[in-house]
């Protein structure tokens, strides 16, 4: 009876530790996930409001960016984890609305079928008729007229591999690069006050600086 009793507890414990050894590693990856995703999903929320900030400089400078990755990583980014946590302001592709558009497409096709010579008589002569207020009141405030857009991508330390993070990062690839939710865009502000002077405007600034 005892050598059964003795046989059944060595198959109990074997079993028992059988399931430890099966169960601990999905434990441990369970553990390290819990650890890990609401860091993951903090930053791509923060990386939201990176991208918005982005997208309104650029709005407010004609598509000029002055600010950098490291003064985004200060703003939206703090916490004993910052040293792991690596910005990127990516390069997207802004968008014109369908009269900024319509009027590039129409200098382009006057360049394309005119030449770039005659392109310019019209363009000079048409620039003298209205006082020299085509280029810097009409065409370049459409070629300015655009949603300019902001993304920023960041790369962060991760205990597992960033093959388990995939499902939760987006449509990155991995932890390595994790992309905001979505890019921001920005309609300008200001574009005529932001472009150039018409031809009466340098003129009388000729006449008032030789007269002076």
């Amino acid at each position: 009876m005892r050598h059964d009793e003795k046989r059944r507890m060595r198959s109990d414990r074997g079993a028992i530790f059988l399931e430890t050894a099966l169960v601990m590693p999905l434990f441990m990856i369970l553990l390290c996930l819990c650890v890990d995703l609401p860091g993951v999903m903090s930053l791509r929320q923060r990386l939201t409001g990176a991208s918005r900030m982005v997208a309104e400089v650029r709005a407010r400078n004609n598509g000029r960016n002055f600010i950098g990755a490291d003064t985004l990583e200060g703003f939206f980014f703090d916490g004993p984890r910052k040293n792991s946590v690596k910005f990127t302001i990516a390069s997207v592709p802004d968008k014109s609305p369908f009269l900024s558009g319509m009027a590039q497409d129409l200098q382009n096709a006057i360049k394309k079928y005119l030449g770039s010579v005659l392109s310019s008589v019209i363009n000079f002569l048409a620039n003298f008729l209205t006082g020299g207020n085509l280029d810097p009141y009409i065409l370049e405030v459409f070629d300015s007229d655009k949603f300019y857009s902001g993304r920023v991508d960041a790369s962060m330390e991760t205990i597992l591999p960033s093959e388990f993070y995939d499902a939760f990062v987006g449509k990155a690839p991995s932890t390595e690069n994790i992309q905001a939710p979505y890019t921001c865009y920005m309609t300008g502000c200001d574009s005529c006050i932001n472009n150039g002077e018409s031809f009466i405007q340098k003129l009388v600034k000729i006449l008032h600086g030789h007269f002076k």
